[in-house]
């Protein structure tokens, strides 16, 4: 999962105050084999309700919806509810709010490749 930066403002119809926050989450179908991703957005008092790091694990439901606005088109999804079941994962930074993978293991060196004696020429191969 990735926090994205949390942006806030003023409603110029009404004077209220704001917040939206993004978040990608990773999740698997009951049954499938792969991950895919999506992008939720959480707004105001859900933001903090739910207070999510980088390395959550949740258990969520969710819907994709669209809206019209002065005639174009807006795709979302929608929280439908969420639950906690761990608390963030090792190896997942959660200061700066990016997601951090673990180092990758260094490959063995290769063994060093025979060298020609012949000097005809100096390209190596």
């Amino acid at each position: 999962m990735a926090v994205i930066g949390e942006r806030s403002g003023t409603s110029e119809s009404t004077g209220n105050q704001w917040r939206r926050q993004d978040f990608v989450l990773e999740y698997q179908e009951q049954g499938a084999m792969s991950y895919d991703k999506v992008l939720l957005t959480l707004r105001d008092g859900n933001i903090d309700a739910l207070a999510l790091k980088v390395g959550d694990l949740l258990q969520c439901a969710f819907v994709n919806t669209a809206h019209e606005y002065n005639g174009r088109w807006f795709a979302g999804t929608r929280l439908l509810n969420a639950t906690k079941l761990a608390p963030a994962v090792p190896g997942v930074n959660t200061e700066d709010n990016n997601t951090v993978m673990p180092e990758p293991k260094q490959p063995e060196p290769a063994a060093p490749a025979a060298q020609k004696t012949d000097t005809k020429d100096d390209l190596p191969f």
